[in-house]
């Protein structure tokens, strides 16, 4: 049981960073929301005490927040007037 969540957790992580990665090479996102998605991960894996495990939370939080605003639908009047032109 342990072992599959660690697979399952380990290919979670990972398929954050491909997915963010992937959005700043498509011009989605900046270059600081894939790399506070790293440094939240790597600080989460080295660290136990609780005090990183706050400052990782934090990482975690503004990098998915950052993906989620750069990966949000654009509006229908602005596609719209793409397609006009």
């Amino acid at each position: 049981m342990v072992a599959s969540f660690a697979v399952w957790n380990l290919g979670w992580m990972i398929g954050l960073l491909v997915l963010a990665f992937a959005a700043w090479r498509a011009g989605l996102v900046s270059l600081w929301v894939p790399l506070v998605l790293t440094g939240g991960q790597v600080l989460d894996f080295v660290s136990s005490a609780v005090a990183p495990k706050l400052v990782v939370s934090a990482l975690m939080t503004a990098g998915l927040i950052g993906l989620a605003l750069g990966i949000r639908p654009r509006r229908v009047a602005s596609a719209a007037a793409t397609v006009a032109k």
